[in-house]
């Protein structure tokens, strides 16, 4: 017996075992480990050996955080063969977690995202599991992470054995007892599909596991990407619908209120909201959370606001803006421009973060004086765009009727999200969206309004050249409006990109468009 055999002590057999192999748990180094090696009256079959040693070559590989660690293969005595040596996991399996009567929605959701993630990693290594039931996935204890176990019938191009029948009956796609048939990812897409459905997830994922199992590939998700996104929507729905639950009556409450008190009209200002369902079921997932370190207060300026108990930031107007923004970053929503997919004064996309609060044709983007004579007056020009003088290249302003432009060709919807403030999902004629922040405004270096209105400035001076107020977009979940107002009021800016086509005027006549509503008071 040579010395590293020596090392595996308390060998006890495991309860789990397969068609061809048993399992072993075993103590080494002070850690526990599994061996897993041949029944012996397979022992001596060459084939089934050549398939226990292709499952470690192909698992052993394998690195990622939800799936079991392959380390080594060893002779070990005291089994009497070859094993597998595997990490040893510290849970219970899928179906056993599943049993217990605690696991609520957001459980289950982070299993089956993790689940995702797993087979995700496998697919990008061109690995397909074949054999994922719940039996092969564990949960530790620790946490309640899963782990991808058992790779014995899994496969990769290289070993091409794929288009021979393998899995087990009930979790096993169509294609897969076919022989000669095509089996990629999108059998263990299926095979998730299948977990979902007989674990009872929650009704609200019945279309994507409908989708996951279809009997042709070709209909089920193409990709771990896209089923990823749709777990997301669907479970933001779900947290959606319980807070709504939770404060239906307050918004009844306020309703009536604001009806009595004379605004009963303001519900159809909202972009034909009229009353239904302000939810928006289409969010890019890029925008469920946010990860950025604001904690810094010589760069950012931080509000608590009790209405929704989070926190809002804003750059402060002394510190350099950031930029220059890659002009591939551009939003192409099939308008006459492309929109910035966050505001001036951000770095990424983000619902915290309001970005920048300027005054109207402020280049500078720190003066905060409270004297109109202080502002630049007229259409902002190229000279006068802080668009263009901190992100560079063709970004500028959007000007009133491009801003226009995104009210009346777009979808727009309502987002609340659970610790950030209310935005708006706005959606082009190709499908395409972006985000727009209640970023509140500021005013003699004070932030009023913010999570509750979005104000935004559009590089178009106002209807009377002798008055010095100059045109803005606001956005609330009672209303919009257009409207003029004096320079001396931060509001954020989203930039724009031109297109190759003629560009829209900066200087409206008079009186010219329908909707410019009465200015906005303001303080």
């Amino acid at each position: 017996m040579n010395s590293i055999d020596r090392k595996f002590t308390n060998i006890e057999p495991m309860p789990k075992s397969g068609m061809y192999c048993r399992l072993y748990k075993a103590l080494r180094f002070n850690q526990w480990w599994v061996l897993k090696t041949l029944k012996p009256e397979y022992a001596q079959n060459q084939s089934i050996r050549n398939a226990l040693y292709k499952e470690y070559e192909i698992a052993r590989n394998l690195d990622s955080p939800y799936i079991v660690r392959y380390m080594a293969w060893e002779f070990v005595p005291e089994v009497g063969d070859y094993c597998i040596v595997e990490e040893y996991i510290q849970g219970v399996t899928l179906d056993q977690y599943f049993a217990a009567p605690n696991v609520g929605v957001k459980e289950k959701y982070k299993v089956f995202m993790e689940i995702v993630f797993g087979l995700k990693y496998c697919a990008q290594q061109q690995v397909v599991h074949r054999d994922l039931k719940p039996s092969n996935v564990m949960v530790t204890n620790n946490g309640a992470n899963i782990k991808l176990i058992d790779f014995g019938l899994s496969d990769r191009p290289d070993f091409a054995i794929l288009k021979m029948p393998a899995g087990s009956r009930r979790y096993m796609a169509p294609e897969q007892a076919v022989k000669g048939a095509n089996v990629d990812f999108r059998a263990d897409i299926y095979a998730l599909g299948k977990i979902m459905e007989n674990f009872k997830a929650p009704k609200r994922f019945e279309p994507i596991y409908r989708r996951c199992t279809d009997p042709d590939p070709e209909k089920r998700y193409q990709s771990f990407d896209e089923l990823t996104n749709d777990l997301k929507k669907r479970m933001n729905l779900y947290r959606v619908r319980v807070r709504t639950l939770v404060a239906a009556s307050l918004v009844l409450v306020f309703a009536a209120a604001a009806f009595l008190l004379g605004f009963g009209r303001l519900g159809g200002w909202v972009f034909g909201f009229k009353g239904e369902k302000q939810v928006y079921d289409r969010v890019p997932s890029v925008y469920y959370a946010d990860t950025a370190d604001y904690s810094d207060p010589s760069r950012y300026s931080c509000q608590l606001v009790a209405r929704y108990g989070c926190k809002i930031y804003t750059l402060r107007p002394d510190v350099e803006i950031p930029g220059p923004i890659d002009e591939c970053e551009a939003v192409d929503l099939g308008l006459s421009v492309k929109w910035a997919p966050f505001n001036l004064g951000c770095d990424h996309e983000s619902l915290i973060m309001t970005g920048s609060l300027v005054g109207y044709g402020d280049s500078i983007g720190n003066i905060t004086s409270g004297n109109p004579d202080d502002y630049p007056k007229g259409a902002v020009t190229p000279k006068s765009d802080i668009v263009r003088k901190h992100w560079g290249g063709e970004w500028r302003m959007p000007t009133f009727e491009e801003f226009r432009e995104l009210v009346n060709k777009c979808q727009w919807r309502v987002v609340n999200e659970y610790g950030h403030h209310p935005c708006f999902v706005v959606t082009g004629p190709n499908g395409n969206s972006i985000v727009i922040n209640c970023t509140g405004y500021r005013y003699l270096g004070k932030h009023y309004e913010a999570l509750y209105v979005g104000y935004y400035w559009t590089s178009t001076y106002g209807s009377n050249p002798n008055d010095d107020r100059a045109y803005y977009f606001s956005i609330s979940v009672d209303n919009y409006r257009f409207g003029e107002i004096t320079p001396i009021y931060g509001f954020a800016i989203r930039p724009v990109l031109p297109r190759s086509l003629p560009k829209i005027s900066t200087r409206l006549a008079p009186k010219s468009h329908k909707d410019q509503g009465p200015s906005q008071t303001l303080p």
